[in-house]
């Protein structure tokens, strides 16, 4: 199963974005997520990590989408209002108040 990382700058300009980045260490881009975040594993969300941000970034969502889906696209979580302060979620991340 492939899933898709959507990362959403809240800020005034979206064009500075051009070397922002989303990793993680579980898995890299465009492979299959370990069995370990999904619901046949132990269903915990995974790390994420991301640099170079606008600097006028105020706000993150995080949108995470599983296209292949037997129903079609899967909206898995959207996870909005992250600070512009943080800049990873940890393994089965605890979201702060206000996200």
């Amino acid at each position: 199963m492939k899933w898709s990382i959507f990362f959403i700058l809240l800020f005034s300009a979206v064009a500075c974005a051009k070397n922002f980045s989303i990793k993680s260490s579980a898995f890299s881009d465009q492979n299959t997520i370990p069995i370990a975040y999904t619901c046949s594993g132990t269903d915990i969300s995974p790390p994420l990590a991301w640099s170079n941000a606008p600097a006028k970034t105020q706000s993150y969502a995080l949108i995470l989408s599983d296209p292949d889906a037997p129903s079609g696209t899967w909206y898995h979580w959207i996870v909005y209002n992250i600070p512009s302060s943080i800049q990873a979620l940890q393994e089965n991340m605890t979201l702060p108040p206000g996200v």
